[in-house]
């Protein structure tokens, strides 16, 4: 995933995608656990903005910040360079639809740069809120996408994805 202010060393590293990542039940369980934690410390950062208490939310801003980048979009990079390559060697007609989710990434990447401008220009509280709301959205859509359409045009195909390993305990 390129990022235009982002770490472009990245680009250098190669993901083997792990098995978390191939497995519908675990995969789902990091896209909720990073959604779920996302939306709490949104949750926090709009009660820091209606108290209009400016010191605690941009201490909640920087934690969510560091959240997308830490959390999400080193998924995304894993995902990018390990799993989607592996998903398309395995099945090229899956190309079109790796490009629109590199999309999504492309675009969370995108409005997480313009969030880092925001507070590094101290414009913390010019729509950065909404911004942050708006990469809760996107990266639902886009883990429901990824979950939905991955997961069922290439289950018979992934080796790594039985019925036993999405449901150990049945």
């Amino acid at each position: 995933m390129m990022r235009k202010n982002g770490d472009d060393n990245q680009e250098n590293t190669f993901y083997k995608a792990g098995p978390a990542l191939k497995q519908r039940n675990s995969h789902h369980d990091i896209h909720e656990a990073s959604l779920r934690e996302a939306e709490s410390i949104t949750f926090l950062l709009r009660q820091m903005d209606r108290q209009e208490n400016e010191l605690r939310a941009v201490a909640v801003a920087e934690v969510l910040l560091e959240h997308w980048k830490s959390r999400v979009l080193a998924h995304a990079t894993a995902e990018e360079q390990g799993w989607y390559l592996e998903l398309q060697e395995k099945d090229p007609g899956l190309a079109s639809q790796l490009v629109e989710l590199k999309r999504d990434h492309q675009l969370m990447g995108e409005l997480i740069d313009e969030i880092e401008g925001l507070m590094n220009e101290r414009r913390w509280q010019e729509t950065l809120l909404d911004r942050f709301i708006t990469l809760l959205q996107l990266n639902r859509l886009h883990s429901q996408t990824e979950e939905e359409a991955l997961f069922a045009l290439t289950k018979s195909n992934l080796k790594d994805t039985t019925e036993e390993e999405d449901h150990p305990f049945e």
